[in-house]
């Protein structure tokens, strides 16, 4: 059936269609998914909505973030290093491994902890459900909750200290540029629209994105395991490998295509006018770069599976491969052939 103010057939004109919004209206009839009526304040080009020069942090918001990011610092190589790397080491793991355990525990615990807060504050809207209420009336000025304003000053100190971490403390991997092009783009599509009141949009792609990294991190923890420790490390990365590659198939790939890149690029456009989508051309582009790394990373992570079915590897992530396993099964070997000669 049709969603709560979406109608099918020919939209109404508060104006003439340009060639944009006609676009638009063609994708939405070609996909089916219904054409909303336009904005009912949509009469001429709206004053002042939400100029680039509003788009400034408040003082208090300004602290709120720095203290965020200054305290995960701290508690990450205080607390967290004392935990996450004595766990590593009472399993057995050495080498570089327990640096890479570290990182990854640090990063599950953040991600396992915010994403079903955002999930559950989100899945109680309706926005989330029709996303063409994400520019309903007063967009741009739509009051934000103060328990998604909390997340987002949650998840600004979390990628701020992220930033400073991957430039100044963590070992640089392969994909080093990859992630700090992923970890600026993200500050700035979060405070952008935070300030611009585009925060609908925003919660949504925080949700799309952060889930998948619970599995990820969960996946690597269990590699790092396996280089060391006698278990049947192995067997449980092949029962958390499928739930990363179905969720990064459906929340990273298609829900944020679905939800949040339909929304910006067609009906937000239309809905509002073409007139009216100030930073179109500061979002669009960060948002499309953000699909862009996730369908570069899916690549890597289908590699890693498809060296598992055809030939039977391990499912390594070439970024940050340990010596010690293929060590270890070397000197395995050895001492299965010495036995095997002394019978």
């Amino acid at each position: 059936g049709d969603q709560e103010g979406v109608r099918m057939g020919a939209p109404n004109h508060v104006r003439p269609l340009n060639g944009y919004e006609q676009l638009c209206v063609h994708l939405m009839d070609f996909f089916g998914t219904g054409i909303p009526d336009r904005h009912p304040q949509l009469t001429q080009t709206w004053e002042s909505l939400k100029p680039f020069a509003t788009w400034i942090f408040t003082s208090d918001e300004v602290l709120h973030v720095f203290t965020v990011a200054v305290l995960l610092t701290l508690i990450k190589y205080t607390l967290g290093k004392w935990i996450l790397r004595g766990s590593a080491r009472g399993l057995g793991i050495g080498g570089e491994d327990v640096d890479r355990w570290f990182e990854s525990g640090w990063q599950l615990m953040f991600y396992a902890t915010s994403w079903p807060c955002v999930a559950y504050l989100l899945w109680q809207t309706d926005w989330y459900y029709n996303t063409v209420k994400c520019f309903e009336p007063p967009f741009p000025y739509q009051v934000i909750p103060p328990e998604f304003h909390m997340l987002y000053i949650g998840e600004l100190g979390w990628y701020l200290h992220c930033l400073f971490t991957h430039l100044a403390i963590d070992k640089r991997t392969k994909d080093f540029n990859e992630m700090l092009v992923h970890h600026i783009a993200t500050l700035l599509l979060l405070w952008a629209s935070l300030k611009s009141g585009h925060y609908r949009i925003g919660m949504i792609t925080v949700y799309t994105m952060d889930v998948c990294d619970i599995f990820l991190h969960i996946s690597k923890m269990v590699r790092n395991l396996d280089n060391w420790v006698d278990v049947y490390s192995e067997y449980l990365q092949i029962l958390v490998f499928p739930p990363l590659y179905i969720s990064w198939i459906y929340f990273r790939l298609y829900l944020y295509v679905n939800k949040v890149l339909w929304a910006t690029f067609v009906v937000g456009p239309y809905y509002i006018g073409w007139e009216n989508t100030i930073g179109y051309f500061f979002f669009n582009p960060l948002l499309a770069t953000l699909l862009g790394l996730q369908i570069f990373w899916f690549y890597l992570i289908t590699k890693i599976a498809l060296k598992k079915i055809l030939y039977g590897e391990r499912l390594d992530d070439d970024r940050d491969l340990s010596t010690h396993y293929n060590d270890r099964q070397k000197d395995l070997r050895a001492s299965q052939n010495a036995k095997s000669k002394k019978t």
